[in-house]
């Protein structure tokens, strides 16, 4: 038991002797202000008036003090870290979800796109049809026809192809 005082009074002194003072409230309402090895009360150094034990009591009180706020501090710190840590994943989830927005958005344009195409060509085959039965069509007509409906197909498969490589 000694060595354990002796331990925690030497502690205890190292860490006062910093330079620093610190105010104790005891549990009968006794305010220390501590002071390296200097104990006071209203401003009055109490040092010698003070035994042993109720030195030793002000010294437990007062480490006891500094031990939360050193947990409390270190906890502080750790839950600003989990807060960092959890504000990066949520920026990083939410960079996800837009570029999976965009990605179903540029899919469901593709979609349409060849819709469109395919909408288009079957018009324009329908088109040429009816006027090639009805022999309305020049050569030149027929050429032009061949031509526009050529262009046509080629849009419908680069439209197709795009679907297929999303």
């Amino acid at each position: 038991m000694k060595k354990r005082q002796l331990i925690f009074l030497t502690i205890s002194l190292i860490v006062l002797s910093c330079g620093s003072s610190e105010k104790v409230i005891m549990n009968d309402g006794t305010v220390y202000k501590v002071e390296g090895n200097s104990f006071y009360k209203k401003g009055k150094d109490v040092s010698e008036n003070l035994s042993e034990t109720e030195k030793e009591k002000i010294l437990n009180t007062l480490n006891e003090r500094l031990e939360y706020e050193k947990a409390a501090q270190e906890r502080q710190e750790e839950l600003e870290e989990q807060r960092e840590e959890l504000e990066k994943a949520q920026e990083e989830a939410e960079a996800k979800q837009k570029a999976l927005e965009e990605e179903l958005e540029e899919k469901k344009e593709a979609r349409e796109a060849f819709f469109d195409a395919k909408e288009e060509l079957e018009k324009q085959q329908k088109k040429y049809k009816r006027l090639h039965k009805s022999g309305k069509l020049s050569p030149n007509d027929e050429e032009k026809w061949a031509k526009k409906l050529k262009g046509l197909k080629q849009e419908l498969n680069k439209a197709e192809n795009k679907i297929k490589n999303q």
